[in-house]
């Protein structure tokens, strides 16, 4: 871990960020999962392209000029944290409050400090530390854009994820908007999933993702456009906008998005990237037997399914990893129950799939839902643990969803606490509190057990008491927390594939 915790020191110094706040986010090492339990990891980690969003985050700055429990105005005088939060919440819903409330609290030193926090290099070493830390034996990331990065640095600490039998006709990652692939029409998709899983990574872009269109948006989407000449401006730009529209690569011959932005100023094009879901496993642990790709029904996203091989049992098992739609309304909900988890195409028929296949399962997701969310009397959770069998936080919500009576001063666990501050671009969002579990392991119960949970859930005594600890931080860089459990292998289960 030294290095990777050298690194980030180096890099937080250059930050000005002050000793004790990099004393206190090192990670420690925890012990190893048991032989011959299995450590699974979900971590939705904040894609680089949309951490610059205004996350109100707590003092980090060795110059930091007022006491750490207060934040400077604009005005030049203090006020205390928890008084900014109150005002953030009064304020909210209130667009002429909300934009008093951005001008009283917008100044240098706190961009600077939220800068710090949300530096991609910085935040990339620390998920490196936490990973050597927690020892996983397999990583499902979200919303990750530079899987090109954590390639080279997870081969590092001993993880893999591209197949060994595709690796000398594709030793090099190319990220998919290169090719210009689409996965509107069933015709595409069915085109883009089988050449993308004939190059063996284990990595599904979303394509034309939200991340790679908040980038665009920071100036070289406009270059883009510049450099299209008449010949492709018109189809490359949003005529309601007047911008690159979000799906350009996908209107473009193979070969012309890496001109375009080389073009634009991108001397390697292959560093610009969608974000998406990856899975890693540990080499010493694990083999890759083989890889599918399956986007949901109108492109966007969909489901990577991997098949492993453990090497202490002989035992293997498919783990599938999807990110689903933002949202936090019914509607929302309904969306994502009709178009992603229920329809033809959609995740359960990917895993009824894989266990009528004779696999094992093991699900790792960030569902944008929480288990009490409800449409219908239907949810993500209640399908999916359904589907599945049991979950990681079945010893906090029942299969319907509701939290068990726990004699515990506690909340239930959230994986995501996070707010938009005064430096946000979104001023309606600003206040707002997102205090929710979204972040999942199913596994089948038939083959697995939970043994415990490596990563000790969050647990707050109410949301007031969790705004004091908002995320991202120094110590977990993203605006989730991650879920990491150790499994066991069950005894006397159904014989594995």
């Amino acid at each position: 871990m030294a290095s990777y915790q050298a690194l980030r020191r180096a890099r937080l110094k250059d930050l000005r960020v002050a000793e004790q706040h990099v004393e206190a986010s090192a990670w420690a090492s925890f012990s190893p999962a048991e032989s011959p339990s299995l450590r699974v990891m979900q971590y939705n980690i904040l894609a680089d392209a949309m951490s610059d969003d205004g996350f109100l985050v707590r003092p980090v700055l060795a110059n930091w000029p007022v006491p750490e429990k207060c934040v400077p105005t604009a005005a030049g005088d203090q006020v205390e944290f928890r008084t900014l939060l109150a005002e953030m919440m009064e304020a909210k819903g209130n667009p002429q409050a909300l934009e008093k409330c951005q001008q009283k609290y917008t100044c240098n030193a706190s961009a600077e400090n939220t800068n710090a926090v949300i530096d991609w290099e910085a935040r990339k070493l620390q998920i490196c530390c936490l990973i050597e830390s927690f020892n996983p034996d397999i990583i499902v990331f979200a919303e990750l854009d530079h899987y090109s990065e954590f390639l080279l640095c997870l081969r590092e600490l001993g993880y893999e994820s591209q197949l060994e039998q595709c690796k000398k006709e594709h030793p090099d990652y190319r990220p998919a908007l290169l090719d210009s692939f689409s996965d509107k029409d069933p015709t595409a998709s069915k085109g883009f999933a089988a050449t993308w899983a004939a190059r063996g990574y284990a990595f599904l872009p979303h394509l034309g993702s939200i991340s790679l269109h908040t980038y665009m948006q920071r100036g070289l989407g406009k270059r883009i456009l510049e450099a299209a000449g008449p010949e492709f401006k018109e189809r490359l730009m949003d005529p309601k906008k007047g911008c690159l529209q979000r799906n350009w690569y996908q209107a473009l011959p193979p070969g012309k998005v890496a001109q375009l932005l080389q073009s634009a100023g991108v001397e390697t094009p292959a560093t610009v990237d969608d974000m998406g879901v990856a899975v890693f496993w540990k080499t010493s642990r694990l083999n890759a037997l083989d890889l599918q790709v399956q986007p949901y029904p109108g492109g966007g996203k969909g489901i990577l399914q991997l098949k492993l091989k453990d090497k202490q049992s002989d035992a293997t098992f498919a783990i599938l990893g999807t990110h689903l739609s933002s949202g936090d309304t019914l509607q929302d909900e309904d969306e994502r129950l009709n178009r992603e988890i229920l329809c033809q195409g959609g995740l359960v028929a990917a895993v009824e799939e894989a266990k009528n296949a004779g696999n094992a399962v093991i699900l790792c997701m960030d569902a944008n839902s929480h288990p009490g969310i409800r449409t219908s009397g239907e949810s993500s959770w209640k399908v999916l643990r359904q589907c599945l069998g049991a979950s990681v936080w079945d010893d906090f919500f029942d299969a319907e969803g509701k939290p068990k009576k726990i004699q515990s001063e506690f909340d239930p666990p959230v994986t995501s606490n996070k707010v938009r501050g005064p430096l946000s671009a979104q001023a309606e969002k600003i206040g707002s509190h997102a205090y929710y579990l979204i972040d999942h392991i199913f596994f089948d119960p038939v083959f697995f057990e939970l043994e415990a949970h490596a990563f000790e859930p969050k647990q707050f005594r109410s949301p007031a008491d969790a705004l004091e600890e908002v995320q991202p931080s120094l110590l977990n860089p993203s605006d989730h927390y991650p879920v990491i459990a150790d499994l066991i292998f069950k005894a006397g289960g159904a014989k594995f594939c």
